[in-house]
């Protein structure tokens, strides 16, 4: 019997606490992954757990004192199943992205502007460090939490106010962003993550630039990663109708690169 057509009324006892604990269940489930994975790809075996009620309770079959993602590594590699190690790594991972845009979002709304960057910041590098994210990662996940705690309590608000609110936001907790976007590489992500979040959120749409001019001002983004975005580096995601806004500002750096350059001659 697949495990993708067994009854609800069976998973009770898939998941009975005597026969997790003698390592009953781990052996089967192991033993049919084995099975499964010899002709079928991961991702298909998931939808199977999925359709079962199965997928995100992995740990569970393991014995009480084995139930970490340490012990199901060792475990499944030991078995042959490099790839279901690699899928269930990479679900953890994002799970641990979301994780941290959610707790950015709840500090950032509750505490507003009082919630000190001081206290957020060390908060947010010891889940990074527990969670092993990078930084370009941390980056994006904390933009997305500072839009997040804004149109979270957007009910009953303007754009007008939301827009205001969004760049508000963005400028107190600017250094944040600033402490995981070290390089022009890191910059450019979060510039893709900003134009990203900007076409999806239309009442964002209109201030994507202003976003930027706040990150370049605050020294979150550099002169580099900016160009490396207008020329090549844009998501296709309303790629047209940002360049085109940010056509005056690339002006402007255009601009002040001459004078810049003229000063120095002199």
């Amino acid at each position: 019997m697949k495990v993708g057509v067994l009854p609800d009324r069976v998973l009770p006892t898939l998941l009975e606490d005597r026969l997790v604990q003698k390592g009953t269940i781990l052996q089967f489930t192991t033993e049919f992954y084995v099975d499964f994975l010899s002709s079928d790809s991961v991702e298909t075996l998931m939808e199977t757990l999925r359709k079962a009620r199965l997928e995100g309770r992995l740990l569970e079959f393991f014995p009480q004192q084995k139930q970490s993602w340490a012990d199901f590594e060792d475990h499944f590699n030991a078995a042959g199943l490099k790839t279901l190690v690699e899928y269930s790594r990479r679900k953890l991972y994002d799970a641990h992205c979301a994780e941290l845009r959610a707790f950015v979002r709840d500090t950032v709304a509750e505490g507003g502007e009082g919630a000190a960057l001081g206290a957020l910041v060390p908060a947010m590098q010891a889940r990074q460090e527990e969670w092993s994210l990078a930084d370009g990662d941390v980056a994006r996940a904390a933009f997305l939490g500072l839009a997040d705690s804004v149109l979270a309590s957007a009910i009953g608000r303007n754009q007008q106010q939301v827009q205001f609110n969004v760049l508000r936001t963005v400028r107190h907790y600017a250094p944040a962003l600033a402490r995981f976007a070290r390089a022009p590489r890191l910059e450019a992500a979060l510039l893709q993550t900003v134009q990203v979040t900007c076409y999806e959120e239309s009442r964002l749409l209109k201030i994507f630039k202003d976003i930027v001019k706040i990150l370049y001002d605050c020294e979150v983004i550099g002169e580099t990663a900016i160009r490396h975005w207008y020329t090549k580096g844009s998501n296709a995601k309303g790629r047209n109708v940002f360049l085109q806004d940010m056509q005056p500002f690339m002006q402007w750096l255009d601009e002040a690169e001459e004078e810049e350059s003229s000063e120095e001659e002199e």
